[in-house]
């Protein structure tokens, strides 16, 4: 008979979304807790297994993730860290399928990239039960089955419940991640989209991967460019970036040189991106403070027409 397996952390761990964050978090906490991801898939409330093949340099390892629909989650269980994977364009519906299945001291743990992500959570919970999560990695999915890490391990999160904080911290330290509590959870998402916004759109319209782009002396002044509209924008908006926040953005490409961004990864699928959160997001705020960003409106506007090109083609 099989024992039932033991683990170091007691809380339960569900992650929303198994694309590529979704199940490198699924693999990176699969030893540390119970972890189970919820994707669209429909099994009539029956558990399956996904097999993800990690690729690295020294050898590819496989791994059987549990997963679940929505249909198989009456209620989460007590105390819960909800890791939401998706993408942001996805939220509102999945916040409204969390809060139906919520209960006492669960946490949501909210992983995108993008400006205004922990202000929409608002609107679906308290503060207290928001935990706001930046990576600073590259991972991608392909074949739906196979992993590919690109480089980075820093964790920045943010939030005011302390107790479960830590906890999430002490979770992500385990599974050797670098973690780093912010304060400021808009100065946080500037920061992190700084990087997003500076390349991403840039990328993906030229189909490049982070190393061409940052290789390329015409693409880095484009990209000085978008940054410099950001910025401007930011500092409307109450945050304030210095020359070593600029240099990081360019240090983010040159350690993620392998990888091509979700966004080129979405548009290659024929998915929607998540431009409206990003350059789009500038976009809408340098509007509200009367702001010309000339650089980010043509990258929103480009992006925006690819993707209908390729969602209906």
């Amino acid at each position: 008979m099989n024992q039932k397996q033991t683990f170091y952390f007691s809380c339960s761990i569900y992650i929303i979304g198994g694309g590529s964050v979704g199940s490198f978090l699924a693999l990176k906490f699969s030893k540390l807790a119970s972890v189970k991801v919820i994707t669209n898939q429909h099994w009539r409330g029956r558990e399956f297994q996904k097999e993800i093949v990690f690729v690295n340099k020294r050898k590819n390892r496989k791994y059987l993730i549990p997963c679940i629909g929505w249909d198989g989650v009456d209620r989460f269980p007590k105390n819960s860290f909800i890791i939401v994977a998706t993408k942001a364009y996805n939220l509102k519906g999945v916040f409204s399928e969390i809060k139906k299945r919520f209960s006492f001291g669960c946490k949501v743990v909210l992983c995108q990239n993008g400006l205004g992500i922990f202000t929409e959570a608002r609107k679906f919970f308290s503060a207290r039960h928001i935990i706001r999560v930046l990576f600073w990695f590259g991972v991608r999915l392909e074949e739906l089955s196979q992993l590919y890490f690109a480089g980075g391990n820093q964790v920045l999160v943010y939030g005011k419940n302390v107790d479960k904080l830590n906890d999430l911290v002490l979770l992500f330290r385990a599974a050797k991640f670098r973690v780093k509590r912010v304060w400021d959870c808009k100065q946080a998402e500037w920061q992190k989209a700084l990087s997003n916004v500076a390349g991403n759109a840039l990328a993906s319209v030229h189909e490049v991967s982070n190393g061409e782009l940052i290789k390329n002396k015409q693409f880095r002044v484009h990209m000085a460019k978008i940054l410099d509209e950001a910025c401007c924008v930011a500092r409307q908006d109450g945050v304030l970036f210095g020359k070593r926040d600029r240099r990081e953005v360019f240090s983010v490409f040159k350690k993620t040189a392998s990888n091509y961004n979700s966004m080129f990864q979405d548009l290659h699928r024929g998915k929607q991106t998540e431009i409206a959160w990003l350059n789009g997001r500038v976009v809408d705020l340098a509007k509200e403070h009367g702001i010309l960003v000339p650089y980010n409106k043509k990258l929103t506007q480009l992006i925006l027409s690819l993707e209908k090109k390729r969602t209906q083609g």
